[in-house]
């Protein structure tokens, strides 16, 4: 039978045995229906009414899980149809071998209720088998026998055609079932190792976003620590005025930091929402953030952006992508360069948004490329940074079905290309 796991595929089990009892039910009622008519033809009523009888017991099986009470669909119809049948084998008589029903009746009894259920699956399994104990060892000549000695090899051959006819559907059934099962397993153990691939990398990112958190959370409230230590004693307001300045740095480093921690936060928890941007409206309130960046005025920021059609995507996470990226082109200028220069192009179609920044700053080595979107990577430590914009930047994308590329040669350029999908 079906093993399947426990609550993810419990509806769909109990949606298989709801359309098999439909479906067996059907089959059963249009063929006792069809049977009625040749019995009460030939007037042999007491067959004709037990037959009636059992078509009811369907008819009302169907009906009943049609409803959604699957089973108790599946008790009625094993119990009624049980004792008619029983009652209709002692009609016809021990010679015409009528009792072998009962053990396609019990094969299908998994099929008909909640097998999980031991007591019903005990009640429907022995109440049958005493049936079939009664009529075969009991003596029933208290009850005159309908069946002819003449018709009763015909009778015979077609109980034993029938019964196997149903006992082999049931044991395809049952095998159909065990590989339904068996692949359902499979692929829930696939899942599984996805997911457990899934958890290792979160546990991972984790413990170092917690290691670096912890070091870079800590530093600048150390150091600003001991910069009030020394104020304590300065009487120098020169001093005093530096220690100010260094307090500021460590603050504005810290208040970033503290801004990239709640970026990744909103990025992992925050559903995607679809907001009507406009590009050149978003990608100028970005430059226009960090034009006051030291030797920000000495770049040459220019743009191009073609949109013919709306644009729909996640306002935030595309912010949090422009901010870092378009800062990342300020911060890391060639100071060597004597026209340092920003060019920003996009394009959006009905389909997506490509996104290019490209700079002549100082660029990244070849051996830093693959690394710069991983969590808390710096390909250079001579300027301040948590080592998460980037990461935060390309996780983001993802999230919004795109993603981003780089290329660059140290010293002369870096371009990076941000592909988001158009959610129109």
């Amino acid at each position: 039978m079906e093993f399947f796991l426990e609550g993810q595929y419990k509806t769909t089990r109990k949606e298989r045995r709801r359309q098999f009892i439909n479906t067996v039910s059907w089959v059963c009622f249009s063929i006792l229906l069809f049977s009625v008519i040749p019995a009460v033809y030939v007037g042999i009523w007491k067959v004709a009414v037990l037959m009636a009888a059992m078509t009811i017991c369907f008819g009302v099986g169907i009906y009943i899980n049609l409803r959604g009470y699957v089973t108790t669909a599946g008790n009625f119809i094993l119990f009624s149809i049980s004792v008619l049948l029983f009652l209709y084998s002692l009609l016809l008589g021990s010679p015409a071998f009528s009792f072998l029903y009962f053990f396609p009746l019990i094969f299908a009894v998994p099929f008909f209720i909640n097998y999980r259920n031991t007591l019903q699956l005990v009640i429907h399994i022995i109440h049958p088998t005493v049936f079939v104990l009664i009529l075969t060892f009991v003596d029933t000549d208290f009850v005159t026998p309908i069946i002819l000695p003449g018709d009763q090899m015909v009778f015979r051959a077609i109980s034993l055609v029938l019964v196997i006819t149903l006992c082999q559907f049931f044991v395809y059934e049952i095998v159909v079932s065990n590989l339904n099962s068996e692949r359902q397993l499979q692929k829930s153990e696939a899942q599984q190792r996805v997911i457990n691939g899934d958890l290792l990398r979160i546990n991972q990112e984790l413990d170092r976003f917690v290691y670096s958190i912890s070091h870079d959370l800590k530093a600048p409230v150390a150091s600003a620590l001991g910069l009030v230590e020394l104020m304590k004693d300065e009487e120098d307001m020169n001093e005093m005025r530096d220690y100010n300045q260094i307090m500021e740095r460590n603050l504005l480093r810290l208040d970033a930091f503290i801004g990239d921690i709640l970026d990744y936060s909103r990025n992992a928890q925050f559903e995607i929402k679809k907001d009507i941007i406009f590009l050149e409206e978003e990608i100028n309130d970005a430059i226009q953030q960090y034009q006051f960046m030291d030797g920000a005025t000495q770049i040459d920021v220019s743009n191009a952006i073609v949109q013919h059609s709306d644009f729909i995507t996640d306002r935030y996470r595309l912010r949090v992508i422009l901010n870092n990226i378009i800062s990342n082109a300020f911060r890391y200028r060639n100071p060597q360069e004597s026209s340092p220069w920003i060019n920003i192009t996009c394009n959006v179609s009905s389909d997506q948004a490509i996104i290019k920044v490209k700079d002549n700053g100082i660029g990244i080595a070849k051996e830093h490329l693959t690394h710069i979107f991983d969590m808390f990577y710096r390909a250079s430590h001579s300027l301040p940074g948590s080592g998460l914009g980037l990461y935060i930047a390309r996780e983001s994308a993802i999230r919004m079905g795109g993603d981003i590329r780089v290329s660059s040669v140290p010293g002369h350029f870096t371009e990076f290309i941000v592909e988001i999908p158009n959610g129109k």
